[in-house]
């Protein structure tokens, strides 16, 4: 624990909040059109702290050592298209210190299935003492609801000197307090149902089919 980020994130902009894209029942070709909205980003900022308490005794004496303590900044951006999802972070590291750096990663990640996904990603430094590109590949598997596990392999664009990176890891979400939230039906919308016509419930089962259409895509 000598070296660890403390820090946030806070969501600013999500397109499909409070956004129903309603279906058209009458025609597939509506429902399966090119949708230019997906282009549109969510926007989210994180905020941390860099801790450093270890001194590093392999440092050249013209690299200076990274700062005890300094401010992290991000700007993050994901899109949605379809299976796939591309994430870009933008990042302000050690800023206001001598080993000031602006990164970047940009990660595209597919889920083939249920259980098993996969990513690409490009990830860039650019510092006055260190400045290089690297890209990775690999995979994750969902073994039980809450437990991942995953594996990549990378590479740098430089060769002084060159990388070849891999590594493995796993991950575990904590959901035990997260509850299912179960809202009732107000009395005036239950009358509502019942005085439907069997063309109205039939439209509304046509959407419900392609709901669910769209959930298994």
């Amino acid at each position: 624990m000598k070296k660890t980020i403390i820090g946030a994130k806070f969501l600013i902009y999500d397109p499909m909040k409070k956004f129903e894209e309603k279906p058209n029942l009458y025609s597939w070709k509506a429902n399966h059109r090119f949708s230019y909205r997906q282009f549109i980003p969510a926007v989210g900022v994180y905020a941390g702290l860099n801790i450093n308490l270890s001194k590093d005794v392999f440092l050249r004496p013209s690299i200076p050592e990274d700062p005890s303590f300094s401010p992290k900044l991000m700007l993050l951006t994901q899109n949605q298209f379809g299976k796939s999802v591309l994430v870009i972070n933008v990042i302000f590291d050690k800023f206001q210190s001598k080993k000031e750096s602006i990164d970047y990663v940009v990660t595209l990640t597919r889920g083939f299935s249920s259980r098993w996904s996969g990513f690409i990603e490009n990830q860039g430094f650019n510092s006055d003492y260190y400045a290089d590109g690297f890209l990775r590949g690999g995979a994750a598997y969902l073994v039980k609801q809450n437990i991942q596990i995953d594996a990549s392999i990378g590479t740098n664009f430089k060769n002084t000197p060159s990388f070849l990176i891999g590594g493995i890891g796993a991950s575990w979400r904590f959901d035990a307090n997260y509850n299912e939230v179960m809202l009732r039906i107000p009395k005036d919308k239950k009358d509502k149902e019942k005085g439907k016509s069997k063309k109205d419930k039939k439209k509304e089962k046509a959407k419900k089919r392609l709901d669910e259409i769209e959930g298994e895509k």
